[in-house]
């Protein structure tokens, strides 16, 4: 049986290998005990983006349309850490169940966002969580994983995950910075990779009809 702290280790390195895939930048990436680890992002969510997007559509502003972009990666590596352990290890998740739980929150959080401009009542309403209650966000989040599972299953990125799992145990503080991660990433991953990472993320849901 594995250990749990290697599980940990996957866990995180999957969130951090998806960042690094799809262009977002980390602070660090770090083991906090056996069973809870954090993933760092150097850019994280800011409410004053959101507001932005809520109060211009991204079909006419450019700025608009790349935060949405945005919440759709944070999505994909939201998901990332608990598909890297059943990818990878093949027997669940063993990081603390509240750790599983907010990155599930997170991810059904910027689903809800994703899809504002075509369903605003899922988000104002919270219906994005537990999850289950908003069958759009169910609607992305479900090929979204399975996006994440095909990026993860590929050997060379399943590979890099485990050698930066590794690294991250023989830390001695058991943390690496974002600086370093990246360069470790770089040795391991070609860079079109990157670009095939992120034309495989789906696309913001279609609108039903132009909102008010």
């Amino acid at each position: 049986m594995i250990e749990q702290s290697r599980a940990t280790a996957i866990h995180e390195s999957g969130h951090a290998v998806v960042s690094h895939l799809l262009g977002l930048p980390l602070m660090h990436v770090a083991l906090l005990d056996d069973t809870q680890g954090e993933t760092a992002p150097s850019c994280a969510f800011w409410p004053t983006c959101e507001h932005y997007y809520r109060n211009h559509d991204p079909s006419n502003f450019p700025h608009s349309l790349e935060i949405q972009h945005n919440f759709r990666w944070q999505a994909a590596v939201a998901v990332a850490g608990e598909i890297a352990e059943l990818c990878v290890i093949g027997e669940g998740h063993r990081v603390k169940e509240s750790e599983v739980l907010d990155d599930r929150k997170r991810a059904y959080h910027r689903a809800s966002l994703i899809h504002y401009w075509r369903d605003k009542e899922c988000l104002e309403k919270e219906w994005w969580w537990p999850d289950g209650h908003c069958s759009t966000c169910d609607d992305f989040i479900s090929p979204l994983k399975s996006s994440v599972e095909t990026i993860i299953k590929q050997a060379h990125i399943r590979d890099a995950i485990l050698l930066l799992a590794e690294q991250l145990l023989k830390t001695p503080l058991k943390r690496l910075h974002g600086r370093v991660v990246k360069a470790l990433l770089k040795n391991w991953i070609p860079n079109e990779s990157q670009q095939d990472a992120k034309n495989s993320i789906p696309p913001a849901p279609e609108r039903l009809a132009r909102q008010n």
